[in-house]
């Protein structure tokens, strides 16, 4: 008895396992939620320079996961005036009482200035200081006027500061406001109308605290509802507010996949004719789902996250091939029964033939997007995709069926029954395009080839951006931060660049220092340079080497540049202060250059390995190293081309830059799935050829799955493409490059190109 003739026969058992199966697998249903990650941390290299310089800063300026609160003030005065400071640094205060987890600390230009002022003034000095106020019986004027022609440098002010007997930095700012503020202070904080109050906590950035979320991002609903309480206009911007943001706007954005599954049930009605078949794919793409889940929250035992963005791919794809799958398998069970088999017969055909062709196209799927796990970074993206897959797989080929069996021929309305007719077939329009194809076959591989090789072009050479946050939706309190601090203190106040050097040993450390701020200071493109014994070009900065200094072994400078940090010219200036070899330089776009080297080397050998793991599934299962050919070309031309027109619309449609990740994912999705539509075609195919000679079996294969490929590319287009109606560039980017590719796969490549590849390739012979 063979497995078709069991699965039949055992349909009650299998039901009932399944049934106890997803019952058991509740609880991962309902958990796989608390390892979703919103964090876009980088990926550098562990020993890229980046990374080593990261290291470093650790100990002075540590990568921690932080929030800032943007105050905006139409007179700037009042924003530099007592009240506010007093304001400010209360609020800064009650964030302690907030218990927020990690919690490190906070700094504005207020508290900045008054630990200045406290660091300025020793034990010594306020003692002479205070005994001064008291011989001039306490008038600050003539106290001040005194010091100064003695030496010192203080206001009456600072001398009442120091005289209150606690804390003179406190009692000056909040008297006194920023008046007097060093420069190199205030720049730091505050710019035009609007002033900073930065939040950090003892974690590094992007680091998992709990159930997939970072500190900043557990921290931020309780701070920004302490901004709003203690200022009314605060925005909560950083890392955590747009990643929290962010999970709350993709949320809205749900009802995308619940129309999906509305669409999938009409697309099955229209191309099996059977309204409970439509019911069948709400169940069958339910449960994938479920399971698809499942593969997450494994995941998320194996790497403690997963990433959002994983997540909506992962909800897409399922959809798309579960119900492909089902599609495939239904309507292969009516055209037995159409062609006047027996139920049963007809029912086991389908499984044995439709079933092998789903496991052989499923595992090439699933081995191919298992790849992922090899991009640094994206190692849940391998194991869930794969898992899922895998799951799919057994569903679709042991319980749909077990399913099916039950309704037998009930399955399908009477309309769609009617007997298949040969002659109906060859008036097919797909029995005509490949007719043509077939006749045509050498000026159609011409024609795809020229057009392919503009595409491959593009597919290498498009300009893409490292950015994730580019296209974010502006609506988003924490992106109309982000905005305002970019036009008020530059792009790169945020993710400035560090530039790290060696003082140990040095036998003359303020020259060398000197000369090194002299030279960050010259290059085109840098707006200031803060650290020891730099004389930006803006600000005065302290020549303090202990102030700018990490241990006994570095001092740093922070390097403020007037570009974007993911832009060229930003690169190509980190690569010229990279190129002094006494320096070690950190920073976004330090960290973006090590990426794309680190990028460069591993794409190229995870494009190759896909490649050789899909040849080596469809070649070993149909015994030609011919189908693999027309399969890998076939897919890439389609995805190369799709690189093209996405670059173009999202430059000159949706003004965004083109996302690196975008045309790899791509490569690597679309690689995967184009299989499901060889292995189908070459399937059918195949069975042609046991009767009918090369060109005619080629025609009516194409014409005997052209209206099932194509509603199941389709299928697909609109599964992945609903990926675009989430508003996040790169998802938004992801579902547009599915539609086009899936439509120029399914009505170009698969309808047009394979016949003609297949009949220049195999034969005059019944064994195509």
């Amino acid at each position: 008895m063979d497995l078709s003739s069991k699965i039949t026969k055992h349909r009650i058992l299998i039901i009932a396992v399944w049934a106890i199966v997803i019952i058991a697998l509740f609880p991962a249903f309902t958990g796989y939620s608390h390892f979703i990650s919103y964090s876009t941390s980088s990926n550098a290299p562990s020993h890229s320079e980046s990374e080593i310089a990261q290291g470093i800063l650790d100990k002075k300026v540590p990568d921690n996961s932080s929030l800032i609160i943007v105050l905006q003030g139409n007179d700037p005065a009042a924003l530099n005036s007592s009240t506010f400071a007093t304001t400010v640094l209360s609020f800064q205060g009650n964030l302690s009482g907030l218990h927020l987890r990690n919690y490190s600390t906070s700094d504005s230009v207020y508290s900045a200035y008054a630990s200045f002022i406290d660091k300025s003034i020793n034990f010594t000095d306020r003692m002479h200081i205070n005994q001064t106020l008291d011989h001039f019986n306490g008038n600050a004027t003539e106290a001040s006027e005194y010091l100064n022609s003695t030496g010192y440098n203080i206001t009456p002010a600072m001398i009442l500061s120091v005289h209150s007997g606690y804390n003179p930095g406190l009692y000056y700012v909040t008297h006194y406001g920023t008046s007097g503020v060093p420069s190199f202070i205030y720049s730091e904080y505050s710019a035009k109308n609007i002033t900073l109050v930065y939040i950090s906590f003892s974690v590094r950035a992007g680091k998992d605290v709990s159930s997939g979320k970072t500190a900043s991002e557990i921290a931020f609903p309780a701070v920004n509802s302490l901004g709003k309480k203690d200022f009314g206009n605060a925005i909560t911007t950083g890392n955590g507010a747009i990643a929290y943001e962010t999970s709350q706007e993709t949320a809205k954005a749900g009802f995308a996949f619940g129309l999906i599954f509305i669409f999938l049930a009409i697309a099955v009605l229209f191309a099996a004719l059977s309204w409970k078949s439509s019911i069948l794919v709400f169940i069958f793409s339910g449960i994938a789902l479920l399971l698809g889940y499942v593969s997450e929250y494994i995941t998320g035992l194996i790497f403690h996250h997963v990433s959002y963005i994983v997540n909506y791919t992962l909800t897409a794809v399922i959809l798309g091939i579960s119900a492909d799958y089902l599609l495939f398998i239904i309507s292969r069970y009516r055209d037995e029964l159409r062609q006047g088999h027996d139920s049963e017969e007809s029912l086991q055909t389908a499984i044995k033939k439709s079933g092998k062709s789903i496991v052989i196209s499923g595992l090439t799927v699933a081995f191919s997007l298992f790849t992922f796990y090899f991009i640094p970074g994206f190692h849940s993206w391998g194991t869930t995709l794969f898992f899922a897959v895998i799951f799919t797989i057994l569903l679709e080929t042991v319980l749909l069926p077990a399913v099916i069996s039950l309704f037998g021929k009930k399955l399908f309305m009477k309309v769609g029954m009617k007997p298949i007719n040969p002659e109906t077939r060859a008036r097919s329009r797909f029995y005509r395009i490949a007719d043509v194809s077939v006749k045509r076959k050498f000026i159609v591989i011409a024609v795809v080839l020229i057009l392919g090789s503009l595409g491959i072009y593009s597919f290498f050479a498009v300009p893409t951006t490292y950015n994730f946050n580019t296209g974010l939706p502006q609506n988003l309190e924490a992106v109309k931060g982000l905005n305002a601090i970019d036009n008020s203190f530059g792009d790169s106040e945020l993710y400035p660049v560090y530039v790290i050097t060696d003082i140990q040993g040095m036998n003359n450390v303020n020259s060398t220092l000197h000369r090194d701020a002299e030279y960050l200071t010259s290059l085109n493109g840098v707006r200031d340079v803060v650290g020891p014994d730099a004389n930006g070009k803006t600000v005065t900065n302290s020549t303090d080497i202990i102030q700018y200094s990490i241990g006994s072994k570095y001092a740093y400078y922070t390097v403020y540049t007037d570009y974007s940090p993911y832009t060229d010219h930003a690169i190509n200036l980190v690569k010229k202060i990279r190129s002094n070899s006494e320096f070690i330089v950190g920073g976004i776009t330090s960290t973006v250059i090590d990426e794309k080297k680190q990028n460069n080397a591993i794409y190229g050998e995870l494009e190759l390995l896909i490649a050789m793991v899909i040849a080596a599934i469809i070649g070993i299962s149909f015994r030609s190293w011919k189908y693999p050919l027309i399969s890998l070309t076939g897919v890439f031309f389609s995805v190369s081309w799709t690189t093209a027109l996405l670059y173009f619309l999202s430059k000159y449609v949706l003004h965004e830059a083109l996302i690196y990740l975008i045309p790899i994912i791509l490569f690597i999705i679309l690689f995967s799935l184009g299989s499901d539509y060889t292995v189908f075609i070459i399937s059918r195919i195949r069975e042609e050829s046991a009767t009918n000679e090369r060109d005619a079996a080629i025609k009516n294969g194409i014409a005997s799955s052209g209206k099932v490929v194509s509603a199941l590319g389709i299928i697909l287009a609109v599964s992945l493409g609903s990926l675009s109606l989430i508003p996040v560039a790169f998802l938004e980017q992801l579902g547009i490059a599915f539609i086009i590719s899936l439509i120029i796969d399914t009505f170009i490549i698969r309808t047009v190109y394979f016949p003609a590849m297949i009949s220049a390739l195999f034969p005059h012979s019944k064994k195509s």
